[in-house]
């Protein structure tokens, strides 16, 4: 008579749990892309800032050096957001998997004790 029952729980805690696995899967390939498609973009910005800067330096200087500058900033800018997406990927993703991982010995544990009281209980 329990059968039923807890097959569809099971199921349905299984997918719960699945999901959050491919959940965190999916974060690090969206971090890994925005890391690529972010350095690159800022990369060129910043190379493309510089590269004007040295040329507006000749004619009017402040507009250069101000150029440079803000190729400077977006070169540091990037490089800052590339550390941090690199470390999200590299350093928490392992981590959340990890504590995921325990999180799913927990629930199958805690599914067997309910399994067994439910048990006993429909025994009497």
């Amino acid at each position: 008579l329990l059968s039923p029952i807890i097959l569809i729980c099971l199921l349905i805690i299984a997918c719960a749990l699945a999901s959050l696995f491919v959940a965190v899967s999916a974060a690090v390939a969206f971090c890994a892309a925005a890391l690529v498609l972010f350095t690159a973009l800022g990369t060129a910005f910043s190379i493309v800032a510089i590269i004007y800067g040295i040329t507006q330096i000749g004619t009017f200087t402040p507009a250069g050096i101000y150029e440079i500058g803000i190729g400077i900033l977006c070169g540091g800018i990037t490089m800052l957001v590339g550390i941090l997406l690199y470390n999200l990927i590299v350093r928490l993703a392992p981590f959340v998997y990890k504590k995921l991982v325990i999180l799913v010995k927990f629930v199958i544990k805690q599914l067997k004790r309910l399994y067994e009281y439910a048990k006993g209980v429909f025994d009497k």
